[in-house]
């Protein structure tokens, strides 16, 4: 029966054993043209090409720097594990169900073994480019180690460089993986893992005598067939509750692995040490069967380790919500820590306290220097599921920060040198917020991460700062308060009478001249003299627009005045229209007046005129009187007209006198 939980590095050494695959002392001469001698994946070219794991382009050529689908990568490491039959015959991915595909049984057999776990959407997607972290991903589970959730790349990428699969490349996690590190990379892992004295196929698959094996384990004797899952699970538990005597006798696992188990749990990628262990040993002897694991840990408790989780918990759901995105995360988290941390100036006089250089001092006591500040932000931003790691370097002196992957790429934050020193309550700013290592490195140094961060997307964003901020937002609120003396003129005028042709047509004279002009008038308790002032310009070209007819006048501190030059307009035309019409009717009498001059044979004439006004009829007299006024044979000097009412005038006729 074979064991479960068997890791897949056994496998390895099992075909090494049996023959599948071949490891040369020396590496053989290559038929590839474009894969030189001194190439540093020479070895691993050759090794592949003579065990049928890879062969080339064509005859002559390898292409060492082609890229490599997902499904290619996966079919290499099944060639290497000698094309082990997968348990069953239907694929688990949607867009693989073609059983004749080259690959068919590759993914099925790395799915079981826990190898890859596909994209999205239930997908595996092989067509897709392999990226260095999927090919360290892909190799790190094969060997047993952990690569998984939100920190699957991180964790794959750390893997690869402390276990020196990355040794003699240069790489960045998301850039695609070329054939000639495909290969180098899977010829490194077999070459770390597997060695001569691998115990034999049949003790590493079946357990074909208990007997021996009890024996063993009675002598303390280590019979391998280790449960290494189990004991990483066991490890983290024991570590994250601070455990000091830890039991792994159910794992079977050698003392020398326990402790390189231990080390290797114990360093999270990004975070060495997350757990603060100072030393930790094994009381059995190398190559005997471990029971327990002694750790000590550093100067904190459990209880302050405890205070310092459910603080991060509490923050993260009260700060972070559904849909954020994880530039929303970032920044949230960031705003929190700046605001209620403050940094802790003890450190300028020798006195800090160790606490301040914990995430329990950032976060609890609400002090802290730089790493506790790093160590807060790294502890919030992990627990709100986005990458984060601390790096330390130069800035001023050794100097702690964070580095955060945000939609693929990493940044710089750090989120001390946002916070003012000493501490401005309720103050932010974002000039060391999602920096490029260009940007960040003009006053930062030497710093040590596992990422590059070569994105300068965010490095001119220019956030405001808080006071910033406050004067944006004291520059809204007063741009909003101008606009709203505006919309109430607009909404003033719209309510106005006489607004449309028609209702001026149709109005009274007296309405008319009720209406040449309107007051609009201002709550003091709402707006200042001086908003007034200010909005006045602003309004007048607005009520130009809207309102072509009306023209706004300030004319004291709280108040303005529409003039309607529509009203005036109307009264003007009313006004010229009568004066025409007067002056029609003066000359209609005129015109009688002079008929009755002309028709006159007496000096003292009385001539009617009715039906007229009497302003009209004097109108009449005095233009008829005025010097100069000449008709017929007549001027103004040959007669004089009176008038005493709007019935008749009086006329002396000086011809006849």
């Amino acid at each position: 029966m074979k064991k479960a939980g068997k890791a897949l590095s056994i496998l390895f050494a099992i075909i090494l054993l049996t023959g599948a695959i071949g490891i040369s002392a020396m590496a053989a001469p290559l038929q590839f043209t474009d894969v030189p001698a001194g190439a540093y994946f020479y070895d691993a070219v050759v090794w592949a090409a003579e065990n049928n794991i890879t062969n080339g382009t064509s005859d002559s050529e390898f292409s060492p720097e082609d890229t490599v689908t997902r499904a290619q990568a996966v079919t290499f490491i099944w060639r290497a594990m000698g094309e082990p039959s997968p348990k069953s015959t239907s694929s688990p991915f949607s867009d693989i169900t073609n059983s004749g595909l080259y690959y068919y049984r590759a993914v099925i057999w790395a799915k079981e073994q826990g190898i890859t776990n596909g994209i999205e959407g239930g997908k595996f997607g092989p067509k897709d480019t392999l990226t260095y972290d999927q090919i360290f991903a892909m190799l790190c589970r094969a060997a047993g180690g952990v690569s998984l959730g939100s920190q699957w790349s991180s964790q794959a990428v750390s893997w690869a460089q402390s276990h020196g699969i990355a040794d003699g490349i240069s790489f960045s996690a998301k850039d695609a993986c070329p054939r000639s590190d495909v290969v180098y990379c899977l010829w490194k892992q077999l070459s770390n893992t597997l060695s001569d004295d691998t115990p034999d196929k049949d003790v590493q698959e079946e357990d074909t005598d208990n007997s021996s094996k009890e024996q063993d384990r009675e002598d303390g004797q280590y019979t391998g067939a280790a449960d290494l899952t189990g004991a990483r699970a066991a490890l983290e538990t024991a570590f994250y509750n601070l455990v000091s005597s830890i039991d792994v006798s159910a794992y079977n696992i050698e003392s020398s692995a326990l402790e390189a188990l231990a080390a290797d749990v114990m360093n999270v990628p990004g975070y060495e040490n997350y757990y603060g262990i100072t030393k930790y040993w094994c009381p059995e002897a190398e190559g005997k069967t471990a029971k327990t694991l002694q750790v000590w840990y550093q100067n904190y408790d459990l209880e302050k380790l405890q205070a310092q989780r459910s603080a991060v918990s509490r923050i993260v759901s009260e700060v972070i919500s559904s849909g954020m995105s994880d530039y929303d995360i970032a920044k949230a988290l960031h705003d929190y820590l700046v605001l209620n941390c403050a940094y802790d100036s003890r450190y300028y006089t020798g006195d800090i306290p160790s606490v301040s250089h914990t995430a329990y001092g950032a976060l609890i006591l609400g002090t802290a220097v730089c790493d506790g500040y790093a160590n807060a932000y790294q502890a919030l931003m992990e627990a709100a599921g986005v990458p984060c790691q601390v790096v330390t370097g130069y800035a001023r002196g050794g100097h702690a920060w964070n580095i955060v992957q945000i939609d693929g790429q990493w940044y710089h934050v750090d989120a001390t040198w946002d916070d003012p020193t000493p501490d401005k309550a309720g103050y932010i700013r974002y000039d060391y917020f999602l920096l490029s290592d260009s940007a960040i490195g003009k006053d930062h140094s030497n710093w040590k991460a596992n990422y590059s961060c070569t994105s300068t997307k965010y490095d001119n964003a220019d956030l405001p700062s808080t006071d910033e901020q406050e004067e944006q937002k004291e520059q809204a609120e007063q741009e909003a308060k101008l606009q709203a003396i505006t919309d109430y003129c607009l909404q003033a005028a719209a309510d106005l009478p006489l607004n449309t042709q028609e209702q001026l047509l149709a109005a009274s004279d007296d309405v008319l001249r009720e209406n040449t002009y309107s007051y609009i008038y201002f709550d003091s308790s709402q707006y200042t003299s001086s908003e007034l002032i200010r909005a006045f310009d602003r309004t007048r070209e607005a009520m130009a627009l809207a309102y072509p007819d009306y023209k706004l006048t300030s004319i004291d501190s709280m108040s303005y005045l529409i003039n309607r030059l529509d009203v005036r307009e109307e009264i003007n035309r009313r006004t010229e229209l009568a004066t025409q019409e007067r002056n029609q009717r003066v000359t209609e009498i005129c015109q009688i007046i002079q008929a009755a001059i002309e028709g006159s044979s007496t000096y003292q004439i009385k001539c009617p005129v009715s039906g007229y006004t009497f302003s009209e009829i004097r109108l009449a007299v005095n233009t008829m009187n005025k010097d100069g006024y000449s008709f017929g044979s007549y001027t103004s000097d040959d007669y004089r007209i009176t008038s005493y009412s709007s019935a008749s005038v009086n006329i002396l006729n000086y011809k006849f006198q």
